[in-house]
């Protein structure tokens, strides 16, 4: 949670427009998810210059699974390992949670991030809408 306020700025590369306060309770909340985990990669002078955030996943239809919920790199320092480094990690705690697949979603106009899913062994299964509704109590 430390990192929180050098993770926020990253996280509106994927859209994120809330506030650091709100990145900070999302950040809490992913934390105290037992099926949640965070991995932060750090320059060598301990600034944060990407990081990601997967859980695992049970799905009927197609079973157990660790998901990428959230993958960013500065931009400076796109193009460096950091992105394929957070990657194997991630992967690193799937195989060693014998989860079978990891997955991810990715927005259809994001091509260069494509490209680098493709270059570290990742495949498209499909194409698809996401819909939401905002439920107000």
């Amino acid at each position: 949670i430390d990192d929180a306020k050098a993770m926020a700025p990253l996280a509106q590369g994927l859209g994120f427009k809330g506030s650091d306060e709100e990145f900070s309770r999302n950040l809490q909340d992913a934390i105290s998810d037992p099926a949640a985990s965070i991995y932060i990669a750090e320059s060598e002078q301990s600034i944060v210059i990407g990081w990601a955030a997967a859980e695992q996943r049970s799905f009927i239809q197609a079973g157990r699974s660790l998901e990428i919920t959230a993958l960013v790199v500065a931009p400076d320092h796109r193009g460096r390992g950091v992105g394929r480094a957070l990657m194997m990690a991630i992967e690193s705690d799937a195989l060693i949670a014998k989860l079978p697949v990891v997955r991810l979603r990715s927005s259809t106009v994001r091509v260069g991030t494509h490209d680098f899913y493709k270059a570290v062994g990742y495949e498209i299964q499909k194409t698809q809408h996401c819909f939401i509704k905002r439920l107000h109590s």
